[in-house]
């Protein structure tokens, strides 16, 4: 596991490639804050990883939203202990 005791914070991560990066990211042992506007599909993302055996928690996230970006970073390092690695796969489709 490459990334064991590494933090991880996902942006969009209740879908698509970011969600294949957090669950990739716990499989190679990071513990992963999946953050996403998405409720439901951010906590489905954070319980797939938790039910591989891995850790993760959700935060809702709107990326454009600079106090809630603050909010979830702080959070993380709160609750996950450090922040060693951003994934911003945060997107919209126009």
């Amino acid at each position: 596991m490459r990334l064991t005791s590494q933090v991880a914070l996902v942006t969009g991560a209740a879908s698509g490639i970011a969600r294949a990066v957090a669950v990739r990211f716990a499989q190679e042992g990071a513990a992963v804050m999946v953050a996403d506007a998405s409720e439901r599909g951010g906590e489905e993302t954070a319980e797939e990883i938790r039910a591989s055996g891995g850790k993760a928690l959700f935060a809702h996230l709107d990326v454009s939203d600079r106090n809630e970006v603050e909010e979830a970073v702080q959070r993380t390092i709160d609750e996950l202990g450090d922040l060693h690695i951003l994934f911003n796969g945060a997107g919209i489709l126009v």
